[in-house]
């Protein structure tokens, strides 16, 4: 059995099997009680497939050290039809907080999984990769809850593997590379992105998907580096991590030199070194490549309309306004400009005449958005004569802003959008809520959907093409809560981008239009 190496410390390799969310079975004796030569009790157990010292301890009430103890050899891994020793349990419990149970919780009448969670500042998502035998809505006073891996292994770390299983399916190998621990001030996105990936991993099982899952703690360069030289990640099928560019870079080289699938859910940038990318699938694209699609698709759905844009002093997008205005000349469609500052009652009818008007700003920045939009409602202006164009950030704007965006039936294109009042988000965000005792995150993209997605989206590739799904990655169907994920090689690039592209309209009333753009 090979042991992983990262910012853990571990005796032996640490496996766990996550069959959904497991009703706790008995272990079955094979021989008659008998006594060791220290006068314990113990029964004789035949090791079955997916056996763990973990797991057989677990659902014995016992600690893999009883077992060690018992079992000379033990620590360095069982295998199957091996015989081993079970202690019987002792009568009499050792009191929480007993040092010699620091690792574990007893259960207390009326607590719940979030609230021991709170108790030892773990992540609920961590406790339950370390209890995957129990079901938290199901605990029971007196229960063992496992709030460690080993001695002197920090709580806030992860432990390796996990393995969801049902047996129909080869096994996909799978690892995540993501700084997990948190700290004040610290984005919780990592943390976000894994919490969906597991809710992914139990909706495959679903389906017959086993999934051999390693999850490597990666905080610091120092961690990550350790990670990678461990040879751990080598027999993996897909890899999915990288928090920052050198990072991308060195996963993008290792995966590519070993035949491994990589994806890069955080950056958007691509290795300068593009020979070793042909095996990279990034979650989030370069805005540029598919400004083309963006101002072709503005064209056919405006083309009866007079493009008003509007210049600030950042001019934070004035590279897709650039491609705006090429592409409305190109078709012969006139458009007119005008500072934002300089859009007043006097300047209005001069603009608009007697056309309907499209707006786009230069900046997606709230604070124009909302000059914006005060500026037309002092004006008198309503969306049968005004419509806006805007940005993806405009979606994580606060409801008063949304609710002003409806009233002039303001457009944004995005890759990613999040739409609150479509049956299937509202379930999960019930079930991220149950699993997690949270709210989902209100960022853009929202990190907990992106793993969710991403999660389902390769394993769906792998079950039904294997390795080979590189060759044909448009022939996935994406069907992701938040994203629809489109692999596209774009021009003058070895790595796959997400070019999946949404032209979303707000409606009155809260009604929302979602318009996947075809090109």
């Amino acid at each position: 059995m090979k042991t992983t190496y990262s910012t853990l410390i571990l005796s032996s390799h640490f496996f766990i099997f996550l069959i959904g969310f497991l009703l706790i079975g008995t272990t079955s004796p094979t021989k008659a009680q008998t006594k060791a030569t220290d006068n314990t009790s113990y029964t004789i157990y035949e090791v079955k497939p997916k056996d763990t010292v973990f797991s057989i301890a677990h659902r014995n009430g016992l600690k893999e050290s009883d077992i060690y103890r018992l079992n000379p050899g033990s620590d360095k891994g069982i295998q199957i039809g091996q015989k081993i020793r079970i202690p019987q349990v002792s009568a009499t419990r050792q009191p929480q907080g007993d040092p010699q149970h620091k690792n574990t919780h007893i259960v207390l009448p009326g607590e719940t999984l979030y609230a021991i969670s709170r108790k030892y500042n773990i992540p609920p998502a961590i406790l339950k990769q370390y209890n995957p035998d129990i079901n938290p809505d199901v605990l029971r006073p007196g229960m063992e809850i496992r709030i460690a891996l080993s001695d002197g292994t920090s709580l806030s770390e992860v432990g390796p593997s996990i393995l969801v299983s049902s047996g129909d399916k080869p096994t996909i190998k799978v690892a995540l590379l993501l700084p997990l621990e948190l700290s004040t001030g610290k984005p919780d996105r990592y943390l976000r992105f894994y919490e969906g990936f597991l809710m992914a991993l139990y909706k495959a099982k679903e389906s017959g998907v086993s999934i051999d899952l390693d999850v490597y703690n990666t905080p610091n360069k120092a961690a990550f580096k350790n990670v990678i030289h461990s040879g751990g990640l080598s027999d993996r099928d897909v890899i999915f991590g990288g928090q920052e560019a050198d990072e991308v870079s060195t996963l993008a080289k290792y995966t590519t030199s070993r035949g491994i699938i990589y994806v890069s859910p955080f950056i958007s940038s691509t290795p300068s070194d593009r020979q070793h990318s042909s095996n990279m699938f990034k979650l989030n694209s370069e805005q540029r490549d598919l400004y083309p699609y963006i101002a072709s698709a503005f064209c056919n759905q405006y083309r009866h309309y007079t493009p008003l844009f509007l210049s600030t002093t950042t001019k934070s997008h004035a590279s897709l306004v650039t491609q705006l205005k090429k592409s409305l000349r190109k078709k012969s469609i006139h458009y007119l400009e005008s500072p934002l500052l300089a859009l007043s009652k006097y300047s209005m009818p001069s603009l608009i005449g007697k056309k309907n008007v499209v707006i786009i700003l230069d900046d997606s920045r709230k604070e124009y958005l909302t000059q914006l939009l005060t500026k037309l409602k002092d004006l008198g202006l309503s969306s049968s004569q005004i419509t806006i164009f805007g940005y993806p950030e405009w979606q994580s704007y606060d409801q008063l802003i949304l609710q002003e965006m409806e009233t002039y039936k303001t457009t944004i294109y995005s890759s990613f959008f999040y739409d609150a009042k479509n049956s299937a988000t509202q379930t999960f965000a019930n079930n991220y809520k149950g699993w997690y005792n949270k709210r989902l995150d209100s960022t853009f993209p929202r990190f907990s959907l992106l793993g969710y997605d991403a999660a389902r989206f390769f394993i769906t590739a792998f079950v039904n093409y294997g390795t080979t799904f590189i060759n044909m990655p448009a022939q996935v169907p994406g069907d992701g809560l938040q994203t629809d994920f489109i692999f596209r090689k774009a021009e003058g690039e070895t790595a796959f981008s997400n070019m999946s592209l949404f032209f979303v309209t707000f409606k009155n009333g809260g009604k929302v239009k979602k318009e996947r753009i075809v090109f």
